[in-house]
């Protein structure tokens, strides 16, 4: 909960943290175990909490205790927020739930397209028919083929850690963008009537 200074005035501690009643209260003994040594306090452990919606989450620090008001000079936290311990749904946001199988699937679907166009441009190959539109075509679904690749290691990754490497969302941006340029450039040499000039 947000307590302004304006809303509150002088309210003490206590009386300020009862004010975000409603909302969840953590205290450190609720935290798990917390370790005071040379000024610095350490508190590591869990909270589960179950909710029916997608909802965003505000965090505030606070100390109540007089024994332990002391001035903070710096806080390093790291929070881990996960929807459960289903691996398809663990990490990731309500917008990006279903992501990681559609990925799979779209790749499963790239692999055959390609194998096919494979089998074709040997054929076409064999009769010297293996014209400059077909090789862009199947340059352009190879880099998406990559692209796809990339994308669903990228989404099984960030499943398992709940992070995942910058350079390979890069890397499969950069592949598709390859891809879509070939493409469009297929498309206008059938518009410009380059196959049957040529």
């Amino acid at each position: 909960a947000v307590v302004s200074t304006q809303s509150t005035g002088d309210m003490s501690c206590q009386d300020k943290v009862y004010r975000a009643r409603g909302n969840i209260v953590l205290s450190g003994s609720s935290l798990g175990i917390c370790n005071h040594a040379q000024g610095v306090c350490r508190c590591e452990g869990a909270r589960y909490i179950e909710g029916t919606r997608a909802r965003w989450w505000y965090v505030a620090l606070t100390s109540c205790r007089a024994e332990n008001r002391i001035k903070i000079s710096a806080v390093n936290y790291t929070l881990h927020f996960t929807n459960g311990d289903d691996f398809s749904f663990k990490h990731f946001s309500a917008d990006e739930i279903g992501l990681t199988e559609t990925n799979m699937v779209v790749t499963a679907m790239m692999v055959i397209m390609f194998v096919i166009t494979s089998l074709y441009a040997n054929l076409l190959s064999q009769r010297r028919l293996y014209h400059g539109t077909f090789k862009l075509l199947q340059i352009s679904m190879f880099c998406y083929l990559i692209r796809c690749i990339i994308m669903t290691m990228r989404d099984v990754y960030y499943a398992a850690n709940g992070d995942a490497p910058k350079q390979l969302v890069q890397t499969a941006q950069v592949c598709e963008l390859i891809s879509t340029a070939l493409f469009l450039g297929l498309l206008l040499a059938f518009a410009s009537g380059y196959t049957i000039v040529m």
